[in-house]
């Protein structure tokens, strides 16, 4: 089985949404590549980004001009640890 992916945005504009400002996460299906119109889950960029490195995911890569935008495109160990990253991050969390 393939292991979970995400990109995590990372704003540093004002220009965004509101409810996007400083950026989310959009989860990645198998083989996706374009994610443009994908359903963003607003959050802390910078609170996801360190929760993925103490938890051991891989940061694949980054994309994106620092002034607007950064994407960075996170792999996770295993299925376990995206749970508990949705369970931390998702939509229902608290």
């Amino acid at each position: 089985m393939d292991r979970p992916e995400i990109i995590v945005v990372e704003r540093h504009a004002s220009v965004a949404h509101r409810s996007f400002a400083t950026g989310g996460f959009i989860l990645l299906t198998p083989g996706a590549n374009a994610y443009r119109n994908a359903d963003m889950i607003p959050g802390s960029a910078p609170q996801m980004l360190e929760w993925c490195s103490v938890n051991r995911c891989d940061h694949v890569g980054s994309e994106g001009e620092r002034t607007s935008s950064l994407r960075h495109r996170i792999r996770f160990p295993d299925t376990e640890t995206f749970l508990r990253f949705q369970k931390q991050f998702g939509r229902n969390s608290t």
